[in-house]
């Protein structure tokens, strides 16, 4: 007897879940091949199953089917005989989490996770320190800005607020006063006479008078008539380009657009009579469904073409449709009452 088979036994109270299977079998006079042949498993799995030789079996998912489905044949209660199994996995569960955490692969994950902890960290903490720095330049132009400007005022001998209105202090130390406005009533303005040089220059600075009086041949002056120069503005039309009418555009002109016709889902229908693991997936790679279907459930999946469906108990389907047409699972090939195949 083996390490793992003493410790299940030692762990799990009782008779264990093989060896009720086998004392039913041999009790109902049935052969180990009788029961191979009715779950579609070879005789080795069944003989595996009643030695307790769990190890040979996939995985836990399909041992249990497996047990299931031995317990209902030879007329044993399922529940009874699965709990007695978990009570005899429990301490391989064990072994294995504990290979599982000291396997080599494992640690190295669990370093790699750290250093893309810590290279995460140190990647907020530049950034943050970039984003400081930029603040603290911009803070420092502006100040620098501030008081550059502030030092050119001073060196363009702009006066500060105030300071512009304190009267002038002649040499004496005293302050002149401001003309009082009857001294500017008396002052006499006496005219100048122009200068015939100059007098070009200020008939182009001053206004054009009203009106000018030549003198005529007796010496009496006559009014003259006022010159108005008038400025004759003259507009040149432009020549305008034509507008070309915009081309009639409708819906009905508009080149035809197609479309590619998308893939017509396909439907899978099934219903089951004892609890059963199912997985379907699509083209696309799609997982539809991975789950453990129990008894009396159902299943409705719809997905693009073709479905792969993988059946880890055909017994416990009732029926199977794709695409409202039953399925003959009889028809696809059964290895150890474990199915494969692909719908189109």
């Amino acid at each position: 007897m083996s390490n793992e088979e003493t410790v299940q036994q030692s762990a799990a109270p009782g008779p264990s879940a093989g060896s009720q299977l086998k004392a039913a079998r041999e009790s109902r006079g049935l052969a180990i091949n009788d029961i191979a042949k009715a779950q579609h498993l070879r005789p080795s799995v069944i003989q595996a199953i009643e030695n307790g030789d769990y190890e040979q079996i996939d995985t836990e998912l399909f041992l249990k089917g497996y047990v299931r489905a031995y317990a209902n044949h030879v007329g044993l209660d399922p529940k009874v005989v699965l709990s007695q199994l978990d009570q005899e996995l429990e301490p391989l569960r064990r072994e294995k989490e504990q290979a599982h955490q000291a396997s080599p692969l494992v640690t190295i994950e669990q370093k790699k996770r750290r250093k893309k902890r810590i290279a995460r960290v140190i990647l907020i903490l530049l950034f943050l320190s970039l984003a400081g720095f930029i603040g603290y330049r911009v803070f420092l132009q502006g100040a620098t800005l501030e008081s550059l400007t502030s030092i050119g005022q001073n060196e363009s001998g702009v006066a500060p607020e105030g300071e512009g209105d304190s009267p002038a202090v002649d040499d004496a130390g005293s302050v002149p006063l401001a003309p009082s406005a009857d001294a500017e009533d008396d002052q006499v303005i006496t005219p100048v006479e122009p200068d015939p040089e100059s007098e070009p220059l200020a008939e182009a600075v001053q206004p054009e008078p009203e009106s000018r009086v030549e003198a005529t041949e007796t010496g009496t002056p006559e009014p003259a008539e006022p010159i108005v120069e008038t400025a004759v503005e003259e507009t040149v039309a432009e020549p305008q380009p034509e507008v070309q009418p915009a081309p009639d555009v409708s819906p009905a002109a508009a080149p035809p657009v197609t479309t590619e016709a998308a893939a017509t889902p396909g439907n899978l229908t099934a219903v089951f009579k004892a609890d059963c693991w199912i997985r379907v997936t699509d083209a696309n790679g799609d997982l539809l469904v991975s789950a453990l279907r129990r008894s009396g459930q159902s299943l409705d999946v719809t997905g693009t073409p073709p479905l792969k469906v993988v059946i880890g108990a055909v017994d416990a389907v009732d029926s199977m449709s794709f695409e409202g047409q039953t399925l003959d699972l009889g028809s696809y090939r059964v290895v150890n009452n474990r199915a494969e195949f692909s719908l189109n």
